[in-house]
């Protein structure tokens, strides 16, 4: 089962929905985290591509390293990133729910 997140910065900026992991109902790809800093934006990308590209602009995105322990949900670990349009480390996913 995947998680629901949302990255939301201090400055204002928010990511909307970001569908982490891998889902039950198919043979999906796990999607991860990242940050492209040409957008800017925080995507989520397939966590088992060789390159991994921003699916906004193709250019080349970082992978934070961010809790997926499911001991350790998101919401219960406050994990600051660096926000990629203010670039303050004052950037939190915030866990809205899981799909599957």
């Amino acid at each position: 089962m995947g998680t629901i997140v949302e990255a939301k910065c201090e400055c204002g900026y928010r990511s909307g929905t970001l569908a982490v992991g891998v889902g039950m109902s198919g043979p999906s790809p796990r999607s991860a985290v990242a940050i492209c800093r040409r957008c800017p934006a925080v995507v989520t990308v397939n966590a088992e591509a060789a390159r991994k590209r921003c699916p906004q602009c193709r250019g080349p995105v970082e992978l934070p390293t961010v809790s997926e322990d499911a001991d350790s949900p998101l919401n219960e670990v406050k994990q600051l990133l660096e926000c990629p349009r203010c670039g303050h480390s004052r950037l939190e996913l915030v866990n809205i729910g899981d799909w599957d």
